[in-house]
């Protein structure tokens, strides 16, 4: 506080009471920290608006000022939690100040221009005592400034990535839907105003998973209350590329867009589509917010990568060395080279794998043709078949894991001139098919291409 100077008035004050009454739901802090300039006196009390018993109030005494001295008066507060704060946005922590003049006058003066105990105006020019609430320092002679509580109450942060799979080819059947979601946890009304909230949605370079153009969505809880519909829109962007909130447009009945309630949460969904990825691979889309307007906040979440997974179907070929061409032998597969000779036998294994979660059920193959070629061998090896000598069975059949061997032949596999073939019905997701058989080498000669 300040004696101002700057009337042409002005004299010393001396023994002046400085009352601070804080408002419901403000208590001063279990250590308040409670300071006072000029060796003036300041204690706690309990005198301010709450009903609480713990102390609100302060008040300073035997503070003298001369013409432009200053004094500064400070001590923390907090939340007190048996009292309500109703609107933090809207509190003004008001200040008083009387000053005895003697012969039982006093001059009171606040900072609140409804406190009907005022009474500057019989002291000095009704002009030159006024009060400003919006947080500004007015610099007219004898003006209180004061300032509303809380002036920034926006939280905002993005959160909940996804990751998704998908095939290496899409079709309309198969597109992919990302998500990630806009949590407005302040007290202020998000993305009505144009700038203030908006968001883009960016691929990696050379990303084969790309946005499906016109299929970005928002769906807006209000809430948070299952039990209430949501409302869904559509987003267009503005010439920056940028997904700005107030370009939604209503879908299916929704009401207008008119910004974020605090509490209320937007998800913003948009549809992808591969084109030739690379299996086992994965692509990465980048959804970034944008804050602006006014108090932009600077703490949360902004920016989050949505994950696709390139999944399909794999084939796995082993082979395993058999020298005395039991069907029941024990065998040990591998995928390096094995030194048979003329009379050994070979059995192949030949395992389907459908990569995709069971989660979604899009992604079981149907009519899973397993098959493999002998024109490289048919002159040097013969496939055995449960009617040649030695005997071995043709096997296609639904296993539990990659290293297992199909019990029957389900699926019908068989050998003819030109290769060995099966036909998987279906192949729901993480399960395996496997199709088994053997080739003799003929006694004759090492099969030097087998």
């Amino acid at each position: 506080m300040k004696n101002d100077d700057s009337a042409d008035y002005a004299v010393n004050a001396n023994n002046i009471t400085v009352f601070n009454g804080l408002p419901e739901g403000l208590r001063l802090a279990d250590q308040p920290n409670l300071s006072v300039s000029n060796n003036a006196t300041i204690v706690p009390g309990n005198e301010g608006k709450g009903t609480s018993t713990a102390n609100d109030s302060i008040r300073v005494t035997l503070l003298n000022l001369a013409p432009g001295e200053t004094a500064t008066i400070t001590f923390d507060v907090q939340k007190d939690k048996d009292e309500p704060l109703t609107n933090p946005k809207e509190t003004i922590n008001h200040a008083s100040v009387t000053l005895n003049l003697g012969e039982n006058v006093v001059m009171y003066d606040s900072t609140d221009s409804t406190d009907t105990k005022q009474n500057t105006d019989e002291f000095y020019p009704a002009g030159d005592d006024s009060e400003v609430t919006d947080g500004t320092v007015s610099t007219v002679t004898g003006s209180d400034s004061a300032a509303p509580l809380v002036a920034n109450q926006r939280a905002i942060s993005l959160i909940t990535p996804t990751t998704k799979e998908i095939p290496t080819n899409t079709a309309d059947t198969t597109l992919v839907t990302h998500s990630a979601i806009i949590q407005n946890t302040g007290q202020e009304v998000e993305g009505d105003e144009p700038g203030e909230v908006k968001f883009t949605i960016a691929l990696d370079a050379n990303n084969k998973v790309t946005v499906v153009t016109g299929s970005v969505e928002l769906v807006y809880d209000a809430d948070n209350n299952p039990a209430t519909p949501n409302a869904t829109y559509t987003i267009l962007r503005d010439i920056n590329g940028d997904n700005d909130l107030t370009n939604a447009v209503p879908k299916d009945g929704a009401s207008p867009w008119a910004g974020m309630a605090p509490g209320s949460t937007v998800t913003i969904n948009y549809k992808v589509e591969s084109n030739d990825a690379v299996l086992g691979t994965t692509e990465n889309i980048t959804i970034a917010m944008v804050l602006g307007g006014n108090d932009v906040p600077t703490t949360g979440e902004r920016l989050v990568k949505n994950k696709t997974q390139v999944k399909g179907l794999t084939l796995v070929k082993k082979q395993a060395l058999q020298k005395t061409c039991a069907a029941g032998a024990t065998l040990t597969f591998t995928q390096d080279v094995v030194a048979a000779e003329p009379g050994d036998c070979i059995v192949y294994k030949i395992t389907a794998f459908n990569q995709f979660s069971a989660v979604d059920a899009r992604f079981t193959f149907d009519d899973v043709v397993i098959t493999d070629t002998t024109d490289r061998f048919n002159n040097k090896a013969q496939v055995l078949t449960s009617t040649t000598t030695p005997a071995y069975t043709v096997k296609l059949d639904d296993v539990a894991n990659a290293n297992a061997l199909p019990a029957n032949n389900t699926y019908n596999a068989a050998a003819d001139s030109t290769a060995i073939n099966g036909t998987v019905t279906s192949l729901a997701p993480q399960k395996y098919a496997a199709l088994v058989f053997a080739v003799q080498i003929n006694p004759t000669g090492a099969d030097d291409g087998l």
